[in-house]
């Protein structure tokens, strides 16, 4: 690993104190105990599960994270030459005032949607409501055939990592406190 990511990683993982953080690719938040994923977990110290990225296999790309006390934010760019990009943001709380719970959620989970456009483009927000967090996920696709297996695929892409099974292995392997 680089020295300047491993110095990022130090900053993060003593509380986040830097204004922003901001890792590439290499250091994409995967859906398995690790620093990189503890650099999240660090943002927002009372969410119970921290955003992941779960198949790398997925047409979503990891792109980008910025990291600051209170939210973590990924990017994630589309396979494909319309450059679709998506962000998926952490934050201890998040407004779903006014919308219903959709059925299907994760377990522990209550999700959300809001629509933002149909057309011409497909276009919103889905937030994940969980103890002592909020992942939102938005969106902006040219709406096609095939927009609704974009979105699918984005939903596929991302995880939600247990907290605690993060922490306890940190401990474990490394000897670091989450």
């Amino acid at each position: 690993m680089r020295p300047a990511i491993l110095a990022a990683l130090a900053v993060a993982l003593a509380g986040c104190s830097a204004p922003t953080i901001s890792l590439v690719h290499e250091a994409a938040p995967e859906c398995e105990s690790g620093r990189r994923l503890a650099i999240v977990a660090q943002a927002v110290e009372t969410a119970s599960l921290v955003p992941c990225i779960e198949e790398e296999d997925q047409p979503w790309r990891f792109s980008e994270l910025d990291v600051e006390r209170g939210r973590a934010r990924m990017t994630l760019v589309y396979l494909d030459p319309d450059e679709r990009s998506a962000t998926v943001e952490l934050t201890e709380r998040c407004d779903t005032g006014g919308l219903r719970a959709v059925p299907g959620a994760r377990e522990g989970v209550r999700e959300f949607r809001r629509p933002v456009l149909l057309s011409p483009r497909l276009a919103g927000r889905i937030f994940e409501v969980f103890d002592g967090g909020c992942v939102t996920t938005t969106y902006d696709l040219p709406r096609s055939g095939t927009s609704g297996e974009r979105l699918q695929e984005l939903i596929d892409t991302v995880g939600l990592f247990p907290r605690e099974v993060l922490s306890r292995e940190l401990e474990e392997e490394v000897g670091l406190e989450l």
